[in-house]
């Protein structure tokens, strides 16, 4: 009987669905997505992402020119998620990555680390993490 090609098929779509499905749970269990690329040219230290209201803080190892890295962001309550780094040249600075990250939510915000003490942000609000396992890559 498993020998149709017919069955075969579509217990191969089947499993795919689930696989999919599965995905889309698991990325949604992460909250929102904070990515960060260092386009700077310079090593950016000190790294840190923070939940306002929660106080989480999540610290990276230092970023050297063209790193790439994500932090998943779950806060138990509406709150501003913020990214404080320090490019050598001054003060520490807080960037605002979200201004309300809500719990469960599928947002992800792009940060770039631009020269001369520029950053560029730009947030994608979704209410379900329909990418699944691609928003992992």
């Amino acid at each position: 009987m498993l020998g149709s090609p017919v069955i075969r098929a579509v217990l191969a779509a089947v499993a795919l669905i689930v696989f999919y499905l599965l995905g889309v749970a698991v990325r949604q269990h992460y909250g929102s997505c904070v990515d960060i690329r260092n386009m700077s040219g310079k090593t950016v230290r000190q790294v840190r992402v923070t939940v306002a209201i929660d106080g989480k803080t999540y610290d990276l190892p230092d970023m050297e020119p063209g790193d790439h890295k994500r932090v998943y962001v779950q806060p138990a309550v509406k709150s501003e998620v913020t990214l404080r780094i320090d490019d050598g040249m001054s003060q520490p600075r807080d960037i605002s990555v979200f201004e309300h990250a809500d719990p469960g939510d599928c947002s992800v915000a792009m940060v770039q680390i631009l020269p001369k003490r520029n950053t560029q942000t730009d947030e994608i609000r979704r209410p379900v993490c329909w990418k699944g396992w691609l928003d992992f890559m």
